[in-house]
């Protein structure tokens, strides 16, 4: 007698819950039962579960860009960089903007970027959507304005030197951020004295005012030409400090100085200073 054969029911499972399980299948013929048994895992599907942008925190100078970097992180605890689909957006315009693609100093060249327009604090928002929903994560970024000169001071205040003798005079800018530096022998530097035929002085740059001997060197080395009085002046920048002293015919501040320091007021970024040199 030829054996009958009969197909069992294929037989599907359905993921319930995150897990492992075993699947069993029985066949029962009169008396015979036969089973086998497989594992199924179960694993939950990967969703996002929002994202992040670095750096979380930033200082920068006005005019500068911060560059960031946004990713999506999945439920799997995995990450991926975003590229395209991420805005940006800032919550004071005054202080920090959105960057154009290659703007600005530090340009970026692409990607997601922020530019400092003025000095205070903001909060940088990326947005992104996916899988149905709109996620968000913030930064903080802090724009600072660049120290500017305040002030401009020269050493010696007084001197004396003989005929044919020198004197080294210092300049020195000092900066709203509390910081001085030293100009004496930089180029744009100028120093000059109120008579030629009294007094010269050299000047790092290429030229300078009355009495001024250009063509680079150090700056502020002061020779007696002739007996008499003779005011140094070194000027760095664009503005000038006059305060109560005359002017002379080159339009600088003249009159003799009677301390070592002679800055200037708030706000204003150069000066002009003076030294009086006894000959």
């Amino acid at each position: 007698m030829a054996a009958s054969r009969r197909a069992c029911r294929r037989g599907h499972g359905t993921g319930v819950a995150a897990g492992t399980t075993t699947i069993t299948a029985t066949y029962i013929s009169g008396s015979t039962k036969l089973s086998d048994s497989a594992t199924l895992t179960v694993t939950q599907p990967v969703t996002p579960t929002g994202i992040r942008i670095t750096p979380a925190t930033a200082t920068i100078n006005v005019g500068d860009n911060q560059a960031y970097t946004v990713v999506l992180a999945s439920s799997d605890g995995t990450t991926t960089p975003l590229t395209t689909g991420v805005t940006l957006t800032t919550s004071d315009g005054t202080v920090a903007t959105v960057a154009a693609a290659g703007g600005g100093r530090g340009g970026f060249g692409g990607g997601l970027a922020v530019t400092g327009a003025g000095a205070g604090a903001a909060t940088v928002t990326a947005t992104y959507t996916a899988g149905g929903q709109t996620f968000t994560a913030k930064a903080s970024i802090t724009v600072t304005a660049p120290a500017t000169q305040v002030g401009l001071y020269l050493t010696p205040a007084t001197a004396s030197v003989q005929v044919n003798g020198t004197q080294q005079f210092e300049a020195f800018a000092t900066y709203s951020d509390g910081t001085s530096t030293a100009v004496t022998n930089n180029a744009n530097c100028s120093w000059t004295t109120s008579n030629g035929t009294l007094a010269t002085v050299t000047s790092a740059g290429a030229s300078g005012g009355r009495g001024a001997i250009g063509g680079g060197g150090a700056g502020g080395l002061a020779t007696g030409v002739a007996a008499g009085s003779v005011t140094v002046n070194a000027t760095f920048g664009k503005l000038q400090r006059h305060g109560g002293a005359h002017r002379d015919s080159a339009g600088h501040a003249g009159g003799p100085l009677h301390h070592a320091r002679h800055g200037v007021g708030a706000g204003e970024r150069d000066a002009a200073v003076r030294g009086l040199c006894h000959l």
